[in-house]
């Protein structure tokens, strides 16, 4: 049944999103003040729908686009961030109406959950009872494939097999280097978010590289609380002891199937615990088999959906 008194509008901010997410998903999901300005508050391209009942906030939804040289392929793309009704007001047509609006902002576009820059999800969480998906479903929504965070608590680095390589942190000096590395591999997303990376103050150390006679052939990211730029491996920081985060990573094309891959994890493992990290998360993949060699298993898994308009 519908509430009249419900009243759905645009707002530019409301910090009172945070606390009603917080109070009923928090043991679970805790977004921090820092994760909600990081992925939220600084971004330009967002637009925020808040249902209100009276002047208390019930539900959200948190919609953005990006339109950037580096990033061409996400101009026919729209990105569901956070939604969420409060329990008490659910089965009123409240999350339907704050989706209704939302598409109308998006016509000829596909919209995704998750798997925005500065995400909270990849997709949709598999223990929201597979409530979500189900409901996103009788809206239009299709499922694609599953995704998967993974966590280990005593991570085992392997030995690394490439000795003659040199492993070693970026600098400012490597900042050019990397991302020409990243656009030429075709990985644009990870480019710009490096980019972004040494725009906002990053040093490079954050940053690990192979390199072969000076020149770059393989990168992996890590993260840990002192990063000062927020990653989704760390989103869920507060549920950990001292979390640390790998990825992405990669290796140039032309030196695959030489052990690159096992040796730059397995070195991301020995700087993380140099940095007194005593669980590692990698997010976003399903390169299960690859990762169990390091004792990652499972921590979350997450459902790709999304609708084209």
């Amino acid at each position: 049944m519908k509430n009249p008194s419900i009243e759905i509008k645009e707002v530019e901010e409301d910090i009172h999103i945070l606390e009603l997410w917080n109070q009923e998903m928090g043991l679970i999901y805790p977004i921090t003040p820092f994760a909600y300005e990081e992925n939220v508050a600084k971004d330009s391209s967002k637009h925020i729908f808040c249902a209100y009942d009276e002047k208390r906030i019930v539900g959200f939804l948190i919609l953005k686009s990006f339109h950037h040289e580096m990033l061409l392929d996400y101009d026919s793309l729209a990105f569901v961030s956070l939604f969420y009704v409060s329990k008490k007001y659910r089965h009123q047509g409240i999350g339907t109406k704050l989706f209704d609006i939302a598409e109308s902002y998006c016509d000829g576009k596909t919209i995704q959950i998750g798997k925005d820059i500065h995400n909270f999800f990849p997709g949709v969480p598999t223990d929201f009872d597979n409530l979500t998906d189900v409901w996103l479903e009788k809206r239009g929504y299709q499922g694609i494939r599953y995704t998967h965070d993974l966590i280990s608590r005593n991570p085992k680095p392997l030995k690394i097999e490439n000795t003659l390589y040199k492993f070693t942190s970026a600098t400012l000096h490597d900042q050019e280097e990397l991302i020409s590395f990243l656009l030429d591999q075709r990985w644009a997303r990870w480019a710009y978010e490096a980019k972004e990376y040494f725009l906002s103050g990053g040093t490079g150390e954050e940053y690990l590289l192979i390199k072969d006679k000076g020149k770059i052939i393989a990168f992996c990211r890590i993260n840990d609380k002192q990063t000062k730029q927020m990653a989704y491996n760390m989103m869920w920081q507060e549920r950990f002891n001292s979390l640390g985060g790998i990825g992405p990573l990669g290796v140039d094309c032309l030196y695959r199937k030489k052990h690159l891959g096992l040796d730059i994890v397995s070195y991301a493992i020995d700087v993380l615990k140099e940095r007194s990290v005593t669980e590692i998360m990698i997010d976003w993949t399903g390169l299960m088999e690859f990762y169990q060699q390091f004792c990652f298993e499972v921590w979350k898994s997450y459902k790709y959906m999304c609708k084209k308009l």
